[in-house]
């Protein structure tokens, strides 16, 4: 629904849960990199197709991000603003079902303990079979099942201080990649033909620490993130009934991810604005397919087929001024990021790298923006 009412959005989740995001013809599939997805102010890498829960609303930014958050994207950010704890005892539950075994389930409890603090605490089940099916196991292929939950705590001890502390849970399962031969395409038949159900698996647990300090006219933020996903991967890699190739990707490096954010934002009513901040990160093992890969081709093992580590270290300084004349507004940014990637393959094609071959590359890069708006 959000591309639906976006316009220049176009948005869609794939089979295997990976979305599809492209914002003014700028983006890529599966694997995000030209869009980045924001949730309780984090870009997040792993699960950005995860149910949106217990939101008070989404913001899109259309064009190049690097001088607001931390992240820096190319094509636009997609930011998801989660409802936070308030001061009043609420809640709310909701219920959906549907054909094809379709099930929605969602409810949220708002709990003052303080007059300086509240938490909150929210949890979704949702599951589908989708409408394509086996014909060689007679079993909905594109069916999933995931379930989360997620707990805030809200403190403030003093009226310039302010602390939120998040966890999010999340665990999915379905299918993944079953894609379908088509003969005709002008006669498209949602069946699938592989000689098992294929299946993915993932599980996401992430921990935010968000502080905020009152200055007066400025405010000072602190974002500390760190997220943990495990996932694997079993696929009939030949997509023929004959069960000839098989292929599991067995996740024996889960991904890990640690973000550090500072800001200072300006807090006044002048005719201008401005915002600086630092942003550090480290991404180990974030992939596209989880490794190692184990190929099963008739009674022959390929153990493995690919085997690598990944590590990803990014520093970056980025600040942005407005300044506002009638209706006119003109913004100028600049960031300036390091970023350091390595890898270590130990195989590749199913031949042992001895020794293990490592890959490194830096780079830094100065981005700066200008924009007048009316």
């Amino acid at each position: 629904e959000l591309g639906q009412q976006t316009p220049s959005v176009l948005l869609n989740r794939r089979q295997d849960n990976f979305p599809n995001v492209v914002i003014r013809g700028v983006g890529s599939f599966g694997n995000v990199q030209g869009v980045g997805f924001y949730v309780d102010e984090v870009q997040n890498f792993t699960d950005q197709t995860m149910r949106l829960q217990d939101l008070e609303r989404v913001e899109i930014l259309k064009g190049p991000q690097g001088t607001l958050y931390g992240g820096s994207n190319i094509g636009g950010a997609v930011r998801y603003v989660s409802r936070v704890p308030t001061f009043d005892f609420n809640g709310e539950i909701r219920a959906e079902i549907g054909q094809r075994n379709y099930r929605d389930l969602f409810g949220a409890i708002n709990v003052p303990v303080s007059e300086k603090a509240a938490f909150r605490v929210s949890g979704y089940h949702t599951q589908d079979d989708g409408f394509v099916e086996n014909s060689v196991t007679g079993n909905p292929i594109q069916d999933f099942r995931e379930y989360g939950v997620r707990g805030q705590l809200l403190l403030e001890p003093t009226p310039e201080l302010r602390s939120l502390t998040t966890i999010r849970y999340r665990d999915y399962k379905g299918g993944t990649n079953t894609y379908t031969r088509q003969s005709d395409p002008s006669d498209v038949a949602y069946i699938n033909t592989s000689s098992f159900d294929s299946e993915a698996t993932r599980e996401t647990i992430a921990i935010v620490e968000n502080l905020t300090y009152d200055f007066g006219g400025a405010e000072l933020t602190s974002i500390t993130s760190y997220t943990h996903q495990d996932q694997t991967w079993f696929i009939d890699a030949d997509y023929n009934p004959p069960n000839i190739v098989v292929a599991r990707f067995d996740d024996a490096r889960p991904a890990k991810i640690f973000t550090q954010e500072l800001r200072l934002a300006s807090q006044g009513t002048s005719n201008w604005d401005w915002l600086f901040g630092i942003y550090g990160s480290r991404i180990d093992n974030h992939v596209p397919v989880p490794t190692p890969v184990i190929l099963d081709v008739g009674p022959i093992t390929i153990d493995p087929r690919a085997d690598v580590k990944t590590r990803q270290d990014d520093i970056a300084a980025f600040g942005t001024v407005n300044f506002y004349i009638n209706n006119f507004t003109l913004g100028g940014g600049l960031r300036v990021g390091q970023t350091d990637y390595g890898s270590k393959i130990f195989v590749a094609s199913g031949i042992p790298k001895i020794p293990t071959l490592e890959l490194d590359q830096k780079d830094t890069v100065v981005l700066p923006k200008v924009s007048l708006s009316y």
